[in-house]
């Protein structure tokens, strides 16, 4: 028998760019979980809870009053203000409550043959608070529940020498509410959703290579109806679809292996990619679905080789290249909607043929007793090839160095560390001019410090890490932020984590 609690509550603060405040960027949040659990020889059983409770202040730039004071907000790239630090949230904010329980039941038949099946129940609810006339403000405009249980069940046979198969049954039901006595707007309509899914694993293990096969099947059902405009909107969508896997590892010696999968893979689009219709609170921005969507199918191909070419460093390299059939995304359209909560750009959903091709690289060269340094790079080459161009928010190139100094493990002090980490981010030159209501940000380099160590007493462990994102306190803009239409980058930024284990 086992019982194991967590508990965090994290305090409020605001977000500090270099040289300014950004106005409202609160954040309270408090969480806590238990797990309780039974463990027998040949059966189990695992009861998990967590609660999480957050309430978040939207910056209040971002919800701007109208077209033209957007439009310059944007131009200026900044607040026209530096902002001020103070104690409360206020509207627009959010407030979000996630519960989840989990059960979990293994059962070991015989040496070879092993069950499993769990089941979750999570409800969700979302609160959004815009600026109100009339003393209404503390009155959420977007009130939404969303039910959703899970059910998940597998048996895995392993002969102990060279097969292994899994055959497993998905489940899931879903319900979204929208409590329209307190709210004003519908931004997604109510709606239920069921889906199920069937799938098999076959894995061979040879000295030589491993070969691993799957097959899926998966079938979902969507039904949703809202009132908009005065209007009653919604419909019926089935989506299904099978995908399968074949993959391969291929040890070439002692130092070099191999590993190779190409797959197919689909994804119905959700209720919002359906039938958005209004304001994202969280990013500032109007997003407009599209119901006649259909679902997103990609064939994917990944080779990766790791290597020890020399004692004293490690190797790893992953290509792999995509194609999507049906791919869904934002295209910022270069509109600007004003509404009674403000004026905001607009984004619609859109579908198109897509590829994408990518790498990322990870090296770890052990230079000196206790120092080693580390690299890592990715980069995407994403391209709209039925309209011949480049795809908006693909992330830009970026190149991470580091210098890492680890201590010798004593009595008390274990696994203690002092690291020093340079981050590149390239500008995204692959865009489509004039596409976006602001060009991609310059390119920016940022400067890390991690250090941390494990006071070890007895049988207690107590972890005390400590951390410092952005060193020099760097003015900046990453793309892949929505929030650059309106300002920077968070600035200098400590953070410290302790862990007690019992």
């Amino acid at each position: 028998v086992f019982i194991n609690m967590r508990k965090q509550r994290a305090n409020l603060f605001f977000l500090h760019i270099t040289d300014y405040f950004l106005d409202n960027t609160g954040v309270k949040e408090l969480n806590y979980s238990a797990a309780l659990g039974y463990n027998k020889e040949h059966a189990g059983f695992d009861l998990f809870f967590s609660h999480f409770n957050t309430e978040l202040g939207i910056f209040k730039g971002s919800h701007i009053g109208n077209t033209e004071d957007l439009e310059a907000h944007i131009a200026n790239g900044r607040p026209f203000d530096n902002g001020s630090f103070y104690y409360g949230i206020d509207a627009p904010k959010q407030q979000v409550i996630h519960n989840l329980l989990k059960a979990n039941g293994p059962l070991h038949l015989n040496d070879y043959l092993h069950f499993n099946v769990q089941y979750g129940f999570q409800p969700d609810n979302r609160k959004e608070y815009d600026v109100r006339r009339g003393g209404r403000s503390g009155i959420p405009s977007l009130n939404l529940t969303l039910y959703t249980h899970t059910l998940d069940a597998y048996l895995e046979y392993f002969n102990g020498r060279q097969w292994k198969a899994t055959v497993g049954l998905n489940g899931l039901y879903q319900q979204n509410t929208y409590d329209a006595a307190s709210a004003t707007r519908q931004l997604i309509p109510d709606y239920n959703t069921n889906g199920y899914g069937a799938y098999f694993i076959g894995k061979l293990i040879k000295d030589a290579y491993q070969l691993e096969a799957g097959l899926r099947y998966d079938y979902k059902y969507l039904t949703a109806l809202g009132y908009r405009d005065n209007q009653l909107y919604g419909g019926r969508h089935t989506f299904h679809n099978l995908s399968s896997s074949l993959g391969i590892v291929y040890p070439i010696n002692v130092n070099w292996s191999l590993r190779s999968n190409i797959g197919t893979a689909w994804r119905p689009p959700t209720v919002n990619e359906l039938y958005s219709n209004g304001l994202h609170h969280g990013s500032g921005t109007y997003e407009i679905g599209d119901s006649l969507a259909t679902s997103e199918r990609s064939i994917k191909w990944i080779n990766s080789l790791a290597a020890t070419p020399f004692p004293w460093m490690k190797l790893n390299l992953d290509l792999y290249a995509n194609y999507f059939d049906g791919y869904i995304y934002l295209y910022p359209t270069g509109r600007i909607v004003e509404k009674l909560a403000g004026a905001f750009p607009e984004f619609d959903t859109r579908q198109t043929n897509a590829r994408f091709l990518g790498a990322d690289l990870s090296a770890e060269i052990q230079f000196a007793r206790h120092f080693s340094y580390t690299l890592k790079g990715s980069m995407v080459r994403a391209k709209d090839i039925s309209a011949d161009k480049f795809l908006p928010m693909i992330p830009a190139d970026k190149l991470v160095n580091g210098i890492k100094w680890e201590m010798p493990s004593m009595n008390t002090f274990r696994e203690t560390y002092l690291q020093l980490e340079h981050v590149y981010v390239a500008r995204q030159t692959r865009y489509e001019p004039g596409s976006d209501f602001a060009p991609p940000p310059d390119a920016y380099h940022l400067l890390n410090l991690n250090a941390g160590t494990q006071l070890h007493w007895r049988k207690h462990n107590l972890g005390i890490n400590f951390s410092v994102d952005n060193l020099t306190n760097t003015l900046y803009k990453d793309y892949m932020n929505r929030f650059r239409y309106y300002a920077h980058d968070i600035g200098r930024n400590f953070i410290l984590r302790l862990t007690y284990r019992i």
